[in-house]
């Protein structure tokens, strides 16, 4: 009776590593366009389950993650874009500040819309203040504290606009959420493609 137990407990804990065994090769993988260590550790992990150096796990990403690993040095460029993203998510904080609160006492969604811009537009304006110092002071990285601001005032600018688009219609917010979504993801993509096409000269075509 016990040996069925343990004989049917066996492949859900084979899945489970393996789950694991994946998602720590997918997390280094990751952490890989960003370090070199935790690329070399990416590939030590893939070999002691058996792969080699010449492996497709290890061969097919090396020259991609390489090429970004060097895009992501190049701060001025992805600075500049940061700046325009956050200034513009203040500039849309401000025009939805000036809407909401003459309406009085809100409904949900623009209760939670209002909490949000309250959170974005002091981390936007306190991200362009250590944006300011940082390019008086020829400081060309951006520190924890700075990338966190800057992601937490366009996730939570974001929310804000979204929600008071919900507070309309439903229908159009979620049409609005899906929009930007998609034009995100693609923007990011785009300015990734542009940034590894000026380091490396090739032109890579993007339908």
């Amino acid at each position: 009776m016990q040996e069925q137990e343990t004989k049917k407990k066996q492949p859900k804990v084979k899945l489970l590593s393996s789950l694991k065994a994946l998602g720590k090769a997918l997390f280094l993988l990751y952490r890989s366009l960003y370090s070199e260590m935790a690329w070399e550790q990416y590939k030590t992990f893939l070999m002691s389950f058996g792969a080699s150096e010449n492996d497709p796990a290890i061969t097919s990403f090396e020259p991609d993650i390489t090429a970004v690993r060097e895009v992501t040095k190049d701060v001025e460029y992805f600075h500049r874009i940061d700046n325009y993203l956050v200034g513009g998510v203040g500039i849309v904080d401000l025009t939805l500040l000036s809407i909401i609160l003459p309406m009085g006492t809100p409904d949900t969604w623009l209760m939670i819309a209002l909490i949000a811009l309250i959170i974005s537009l002091p981390l936007a304006a306190g991200s362009l203040f250590l944006t300011f110092l940082n390019k008086e002071n020829q400081i060309a990285t951006y520190g924890r504290l700075h990338t966190n601001l800057t992601w937490l005032s366009l996730f939570s600018g974001v929310v804000a606009v979204a929600l008071s688009i919900f507070h309309i219609s439903l229908a159009a917010g979620i049409i609005f959420c899906c929009l930007a979504l998609l034009i995100g993801s693609y923007c990011f993509v785009y300015a990734i493609k542009v940034a590894v096409e000026k380091h490396t000269g090739q032109k890579f075509p993007m339908r």
